[in-house]
């Protein structure tokens, strides 16, 4: 009987994703063709650079002019073949500006209803869950 390779620890990674609220509607864009999660739809994400704070991360990840608010609203946390994700959400509100990204394919504005027409990962479904959830969200 063979022997049994041990597996490689997962590798961590922190993320970050960003809600951003703009009349009623929340921002979002769709993936490249290729790569992992290629052409499905998701909030802003990319990952937080060592030592940098959500909010600064927001103004970064967004391509936009935003106003990030305080704190972190959601963390999930899930694992995709090696790597072990922290996706922390914060949410913010459109200031000016169109989205502009050399990342992603597409952007759309689309209500909360909206939301679950578009396909997305797993990890993006269970954020819009929680984005859905609070009350406070999708001002006018």
């Amino acid at each position: 009987i063979p022997v049994r390779s041990t597996r490689p620890a997962p590798l961590a990674v922190r993320e970050l994703a960003v809600v951003v609220y703009r009349q009623g509607r929340a921002l979002i864009v769709r993936r490249p063709p290729e790569g992992r999660w290629g052409g499905l739809w998701e909030f802003p994400r990319g990952e937080l650079e060592p030592e940098e704070t959500p909010e600064a991360a927001a103004r970064r990840i967004a391509a936009l002019e935003i106003d990030p608010r305080p704190g972190v609203s959601a963390v999930i946390r899930h694992r995709v073949t090696r790597f072990a994700i922290t996706l922390e959400c914060i949410e913010a509100d459109w200031r000016s500006g169109e989205h502009a990204s050399q990342v992603y394919s597409d952007s759309r504005w689309v209500t909360p209803g909206q939301l679950a027409v578009y396909p997305a990962s797993t990890p993006q479904r269970r954020l819009t869950r929680i984005v859905l959830g609070h009350t406070t969200l999708f001002p006018g």
